[in-house]
């Protein structure tokens, strides 16, 4: 694993630590009528996406994440953002970038797509080496013509 993984692996026990914290101390969790307020249910979402990424990369998780890597993680803004990369991103000679829509969360759900992703390309592949072996197939049937007599 490259060094970006374990260095962003580190902080999320911290963050997930911090987030709970701040989640049972927030003063307006509901409104008047019982429903949780904008600030909190925004709280709670982070939350979630916490929980989520250091699921996915829990070593002891029997569903953690096998092959990915936790790029980036930035806990700043209003909204947790993190870049999964999957393989070898560093050695790679072409990288595909999937950048999911704005309202998309840090969740098991981009795991489950990068797989989708894996998988169709890997078929892809496999598909090109059967269409590669019949062309080499055709092709060596063609070279060896039958002599007519």
């Amino acid at each position: 694993m490259n060094v970006r993984h374990q260095a962003n692996v580190i902080w999320l026990p911290i963050m997930q630590a911090e987030i709970d914290k701040e989640v049972q101390n927030y003063k307006n969790k509901q409104d008047p009528w019982g429903d949780n307020t904008p600030g909190y249910e925004m709280m709670l979402q982070r939350q979630r996406d916490i929980h989520a990424l250091s699921t996915m990369f829990d070593p002891d998780h029997p569903e953690r994440a096998k092959g990915h890597q936790l790029l980036v993680l930035d806990n700043t803004g209003k909204h947790l953002r993190a870049a999964i990369g999957t393989g070898d991103i560093d050695g790679a000679d072409n990288v595909i970038v999937n950048t999911p829509g704005m309202d998309t969360g840090v969740t098991e759900e981009i795991v489950d797509t990068y797989d989708e992703k894996r998988n169709k390309l890997e078929s892809l592949a496999n598909l090109d080496q059967a269409v590669q072996s019949i062309i080499q197939t055709v092709s060596s049937q063609k070279q060896r013509r039958p002599e007519r007599a």
